[in-house]
């Protein structure tokens, strides 16, 4: 770039100076932003610098002094983010799953005007992010685009799905076929990314996990089931049916201890509470009685009892003698010298 084009760039070097290399305890006085100014081939004057900080401050962007010792700085303490705000915000893409370490981590970098390096710094010691999927978050991505682009084309959709074999591998469904839906909607659900969409030829909304779908094309629209879809709530869909919740709903009434009134309100936030004695309470809930609603009972053990209703008292009484039968049971599978279950 020649040198005359960067000296009319050099109120825009500043401003990156001042966002990246400035904040609230660390400023730059007016020798070192013309050294920073420098190290882009921009050279200036003091007197200068004074006018772009006032340009800056008029445009909107505050610059404030910092006065250390007997030096006297300056920092940029206007901020499209705060320090906290970024915060979740680099926790979000750490945290997702489906994201490699490298591209949360360019992600990331391009957020270090928005607080300061020093900020930046602080902020990514401070994230710890366990159980990362690594391999296949590019796939998913790539797969999520192409899903938002067919709604907002309101095209339909056409791809292969898979399903995890005995073995581990995901292995495609339906022979291998593809099948085409009409899509309405991605949620986000545990981690996973779900598409609500209607199978061709059929009357019911389905859900597909988009990590498990593999996308071959699109089919013109309009999508069908728009009907169908107006008539439902996609969260509390997706809730019922990821979860496995196929069961009736009921109103459940439960006694638990009260060391696992934690539990009992991260699984039920709506529940409401009631104070049996200083060792107990009850809670009651609406709750799609099934296997999967026992199987979060199983997991509290003795600390918690269904008082209510009856019948899905004995319905809970009976998973639970069929799961120690179960246990209880010798099965030789053929191929398999080991015995599967002992007394």
């Amino acid at each position: 770039m020649a040198r005359g084009t960067k000296q009319k760039l050099k109120l825009l070097y500043l401003l990156r100076i001042m966002m990246e290399q400035t904040d609230e305890t660390h400023g730059l006085t007016i020798d070192e932003a013309l050294s920073e100014l420098s190290k882009y081939g921009v050279t200036a004057q003091r007197k200068s610098i004074y006018k772009d900080f006032e340009a800056l401050t008029e445009y909107g962007f505050q610059i404030r002094k910092l006065r250390k010792l007997h030096a006297v700085s300056y920092y940029l303490s206007s901020r499209r983010f705060d320090t906290k705000e970024m915060q979740y915000l680099v926790e979000a893409i750490r945290g997702c799953r489906f994201l490699s370490e490298d591209n949360a981590r360019r992600m990331i970098e391009k957020f270090e005007g928005e607080v300061g390096a020093y900020a930046m710094d602080l902020i990514e010691r401070q994230v710890k992010v366990a159980n990362r999927v690594k391999e296949g978050g590019e796939r998913v991505l790539d797969t999520l685009g192409r899903v938002h682009a067919a709604i907002e084309a309101d095209r339909k959709l056409i791809f292969r799905y898979y399903s995890w074999s005995p073995e581990g591998r995901l292995v495609a469904r339906y022979d291998g076929a593809a099948i085409t839906v009409s899509p309405w909607t991605v949620i986000l659900h545990h981690e996973n990314y779900y598409l609500l969409a209607l199978p061709e030829g059929e009357t019911a909304l389905k859900t597909y996990r988009i990590d498990k779908m593999e996308v071959a094309d699109t089919a013109p629209g309009p999508r069908a089931g728009a009907e169908v879809y107006a008539a439902v709530d996609p969260v509390e869909y997706l809730t019922r049916t990821v979860n496995m919740f196929h069961g009736e709903e009921k109103t459940v009434t439960l006694v638990c201890d009260n060391e696992i009134s934690n539990v009992i309100f991260d699984l039920w936030p709506n529940a409401k509470p009631h104070k049996v004695d200083d060792e107990h309470f009850r809670v009651k809930f609406d709750v799609y009685v099934s296997g999967q609603f026992f199987a979060q009972l199983c997991g509290m053990g003795s600390h918690v009892r269904i008082k209510a209703p009856n019948d899905v008292r004995k319905e809970y009484i009976t998973f639970l003698k069929d799961t120690i039968h179960n246990q209880r049971i010798r099965r030789k599978i053929p191929g398999d010298k080991e015995e599967q279950a002992q007394e």
